[in-house]
């Protein structure tokens, strides 16, 4: 599956959450869901050898990602559009990704 996403929410805690000591995570949300309380997806940042499951509960998923690519999705959250999320449950695979952008592309300044 894919969805666009339309807006985010960064949360980084002191308290360890679940089993894996998750405590940053950022919520996305698309078209249906922006500006509701209820997120699309949830990326949960986790230390090295931890579990990077991704989940499909009803109308939204949870992945499982390495906190060393917490900076990279951030960078890319408030510098690119349109970001996508897709994933795959059979595979247990998920990705955050932009468009096919040309090479040498200047940024607007806008």
């Amino acid at each position: 599956m894919r969805i666009e996403i339309k807006s985010y929410k960064v949360v980084i805690s002191n308290i360890k959450w679940g089993s894996y000591g998750t405590n940053a995570w950022i919520m996305l949300f698309d078209a249906e869901t922006a500006g509701a309380s209820n997120y699309r997806v949830r990326l949960n940042f986790r230390s090295a050898h931890e579990n990077y499951d991704v989940t499909e509960q009803g109308n939204f998923i949870t992945v499982g990602m390495s906190y060393n690519s917490f900076p990279g999705i951030v960078d890319i959250l408030r510098n690119e559009k349109p970001i996508f999320v897709s994933w795959y449950p059979d595979s247990n695979f998920a990705c955050v990704a932009t468009t096919l952008e040309p090479m040498g592309e200047e940024e607007s300044g806008d």
